[in-house]
């Protein structure tokens, strides 16, 4: 192994440098939105086993400093991720930079332009950063996946993540930054990737693991490659992926995730606490532990690992709100259900499932109207919605535990003709 991948690294992150030269008045919500980005990618930058990530205390000291020199000798760091954000006019333009001290370069350096227009500076006055960060959400994906990836390339030996096969790890790396942005095209694209790296190190544990949860992804969505029999094969890449590396943290996750579709619950929750007792901090194995509790009915249980998942990653998957509000609303707390699904949807807009779910808190609401308005929306995002194929697939114990969620609908007299299209 090369001697400068023997230490870890380390990296400081400041405060991305906010102007806004179209309304001074708005420049304090600029600031928040980029202090927000700047601590979201701290956060997720200190998730890097062979990465030192300075204090926010200390980096974000440095606020007003283009003196990276500076920088680099009073911190002691390796790196330093530097940028602004201007507000023109309705939009932000957005500049990251990854700097390295070892040669005073720019080693990786990114600009976004997004859609930027509060209605008024009091829309922000109580929290600045949560409407904002809607429209900012691909602009961190997309930086830290790429940051984290070129890091893992720069710092980390391959050895160290189950390879010493360089092309087998670089093609997981692009495989797991894909597979992150959770959609149809890139959970496809991710697949590939993953296969290829396969085939580079067929002994490659996380290659596997990742796969399997791609695969199972893909069947819960119905995406383009999906078939029957896709759990399964899900199933398979988990357990070889144990075989190659029983302490592997997310093989375990991976086994969950998929045997709880194929609704063997108690498994599931084995394989959920095995990841847990392999990475405590791993959010993603918080969160399946508290879908299995769900799913198997035990809704009053699942509630601590959701929050739990969101407690320990701030970036969290926007899912699970919708599976918390899941079992919020099978603890008839429908407010509470409510207010999750909002907050989902504000993330996610077409998700057809959570305004469905939606749809029925709010009949048990007695809000109508407001339930009705969802369930037309949820069939324009998907003209072939289908309540019976919804019962069908998802791994509740009992299928009698999906009715409260149709008498939700029946109570906001949406028709069971229509609920069974």
């Amino acid at each position: 192994v090369n001697k400068d991948t023997d230490a870890k690294k380390t990296i400081a992150v400041l405060p991305l440098r906010a102007t806004n030269p179209t309304n001074i008045k708005t420049e304090h919500t600029v600031q928040s939105i980029a202090d927000l980005l700047a601590e979201d990618i701290l956060v997720e930058l200190s998730r890097l086993k062979g990465l030192t990530v300075i204090s926010r205390n200390s980096s974000f000291q440095y606020r007003d400093t283009s003196d990276l020199a500076t920088v680099y000798r009073e911190l002691k760091s390796d790196f330093v991720l530097d940028g602004s954000i201007v507000h023109e006019t309705e939009k932000l333009t957005i500049r990251i930079a990854l700097n390295s001290r070892k040669d005073l370069s720019v080693v990786w350096a990114q600009r976004f332009s997004v859609p930027y227009s509060p209605n008024s500076v009091d829309d922000y006055k109580s929290h600045p950063d949560i409407d904002a960060s809607l429209e900012l959400e691909p602009v961190k994906t997309a930086t830290v996946s790429a940051i984290c990836t070129l890091l893992d390339l720069m710092i980390q030996p391959a050895v160290s993540r189950g390879t010493d096969n360089q092309l087998a790890y670089s093609q997981f790396l692009k495989g797991r930054e894909l597979d992150r942005q959770d959609n149809e095209t890139s959970n496809n694209e991710a697949r590939q990737q993953l296969l290829a790296a396969i085939e580079a190190d067929p002994l490659f544990s996380s290659a596997h693991s990742y796969l399997s949860r791609n695969l199972a992804v893909c069947f819960i969505n119905r995406w383009t490659g999906w078939h029957d029999d896709q759990l399964k094969e899900a199933l398979g890449y988990a357990d070889r992926a144990i075989e190659l590396d029983i302490e592997n943290p997310h093989a375990h996750f991976a086994r969950a995730a998929s045997i709880l579709w194929l609704r063997e619950h108690q498994a599931a929750l084995e394989s959920a606490n095995e990841a847990i007792r392999l990475d405590p901090s791993f959010a993603e194995a918080h969160a399946v532990k508290g879908m299995t509790h769900l799913y198997s009915g035990d809704y009053f249980l699942a509630v601590a690992p959701l929050l739990n998942a969101m407690r320990i990653d701030p970036y969290f998957r926007d899912a699970y709100q919708h599976v918390l509000a899941q079992a919020y609303f099978h603890l008839n707390d429908f407010p509470a259900a409510k207010e999750l699904l909002e907050q989902r949807l504000l993330r996610k807009p077409d998700s057809d499932t959570s305004r469905v779910l939606l749809a029925s808190a709010l009949g048990f609401m007695g809000q109508q109207e407001d339930s009705q308005s969802q369930w037309k929306e949820a069939l324009n995002i998907n003209p072939h919605y289908s309540i019976t194929h919804k019962q069908s697939i998802l791994p509740y114990k009992h299928s009698t535990m999906f009715d409260q969620i149709i008498r939700g609908l029946e109570l906001a007299d949406i028709s069971t003709d229509t609920l069974h299209n």
